[in-house]
């Protein structure tokens, strides 16, 4: 029973995140940025009743139901025959086994719930990087702090100067890459690489950057446009920073408890 419950509010906190990251996208990188003010903006953000995507006509409580909802809706909108996105589904899904097994290892709910949280702003990150290669950087002070959480709750110093060393290293190193391929290397990912590194750590974040390029250049190269050249594809690699991130902390948590 007390896995159940933790499943549920697991995939209750993932229909939050999938709707806030679908909102600040819709709201800040669309045309409607320019007919809100920044206040409208978050109180429709925060305060608007769940909507179809297609045709705004509000959601049913049955509808909102996580994972179950999408199942009750018959995968569309009852209104205009929109059809639900598949990824509402699997991330919520996912949501609810990430917490399940992390707690199951680690029997830590302040680090698993801390844990949820970081992924929930991961891939706000994700999400605007994808469609818009933009990073957020309003998202980072949020991912810092809930990195710092889970070493908290994981019993490990978060501010040190190895950390530090390893921050200052990371954003020297990509400040240099991104002066000399500025259209290559955004500046968001260079605040966002040091931050992933500075959480991390040392020598975790050298894994952490290797998960990152391995998994972006395989990736990339098997979706590539083959009429173009794959050395001038566009590549978002927020994405892949965020998967290497928890790719790492799942690592050290697992290991840790194992």
């Amino acid at each position: 029973m007390e896995l159940i419950l933790f499943f549920i509010l697991a995939v209750s906190i993932a229909s939050f995140y999938t709707t806030l990251v679908y909102r600040i996208y819709f709201y800040f990188y669309t045309p409607e940025r320019k007919k809100y003010s920044s206040v409208e903006k978050w109180k429709k953000i925060l305060f608007e009743s769940s909507n179809c995507e297609s045709c705004k006509t509000h959601l049913t409580a049955i509808s909102l139901i996580p994972v179950l909802g999408y199942f009750f809706s018959k995968e569309k909108c009852k209104s205009c025959g929109y059809k639900i996105p598949k990824i509402y589904f699997i991330t919520e899904i996912c949501f609810g086994i990430l917490f399940i097994g992390l707690y199951f290892i680690t029997k830590n709910l302040a680090l698993s719930f801390s844990f949820l949280f970081l992924v929930g702003h991961l891939l706000l990150t994700a999400y605007t990087d994808y469609k818009k290669f933009s990073i957020d950087y309003e998202n980072l002070p949020f991912i810092f702090l809930f990195g710092f959480l889970v070493h908290y709750f994981f019993g490990e110093n978060f501010f040190t100067l190895e950390r530090l060393y390893v921050f200052l290293f990371l954003l020297v190193l990509f400040l240099i890459l991104h002066f000399f391929s500025p259209n290559g290397l955004g500046l968001g990912d260079v605040f966002f690489v040091s931050v992933f590194g500075y959480i991390t750590g040392f020598p975790l974040f050298i894994l952490f950057l290797n998960f990152a390029y391995i998994i972006g250049f395989c990736i990339s190269f098997l979706i590539r446009d083959k009429t173009k050249s794959f050395l001038k594809m566009k590549v978002p690699m927020g994405i892949y920073f965020s998967i290497s991130l928890l790719i790492v902390l799942l690592l050290k948590f697992g290991n840790a408890f194992t």
